[in-house]
């Protein structure tokens, strides 16, 4: 068996007494220090997998939801297109299309009181009209007011209708005014 002989004096016992406590100390936070220094990295490795794997989420929602309103856009697109179509052929039948309404209305105002329209043919710029009179004056007083207009002219006068009598029937035939079909 070894003897120990403890020659120092009180002083240095008690400073050796205390290193070895604060050694102990020392060494014990260090054994509590890493394995918490373990959870910290293992709890931050964590949450730093979660952020990718959101952000990730989040660009694949984005890139979902681009792609369809990028589809709503082409279906709008395409839409808007075949409108854009029918409008423009719209427009190209109305500027081709002859519009009689002014010279109708016009001509409506020339009939006289006496004179009764059966029938009505446009063709082209030319209109036919048949219809009854009641006298050969009433019929001369229409064809004069056809012949004074502005938007007609008198293209045949049928010889018929120089020689009809009363109560007779008609036809008249004149071209409209280019200028009276586009207003």
């Amino acid at each position: 068996m070894k003897i120990y002989l403890n020659l120092l004096p009180q002083q240095y016992k008690e400073e050796i007494e205390k290193k070895k406590i604060y050694k102990k100390i020392l060494h014990q936070e260090i054994r509590l220090f890493f394995p918490l220094l373990l959870f910290w990295v293992v709890i931050l490795g964590i949450v730093f997998s979660f952020k990718v794997q959101y952000t990730s989420l989040q660009a694949s929602n984005h890139f979902r939801d681009t792609r369809e309103e990028n589809r709503k856009l082409k279906m709008f697109e395409d839409s808007f297109k075949e409108t854009n179509t029918k409008l423009n052929l719209l427009s190209e039948i109305n500027k081709k299309s002859i519009r009689w309404s002014e010279p109708l209305i016009e001509l409506t105002h020339l009939v006289p009181a006496g004179v009764y329209l059966t029938s009505l043919v446009t063709s082209d710029y030319e209109i036919k009209v048949t219809g009854k009179t009641r006298t050969r004056d009433d019929l001369r007083f229409f064809q004069n007011k056809i012949i004074e207009a502005e938007c007609f002219e008198m293209t045949e006068i049928p010889l018929q209708n120089l020689v009809v009598g009363n109560d007779a029937d008609f036809e008249l035939e004149f071209k409209v005014k280019k200028e009276c079909l586009n207003k």
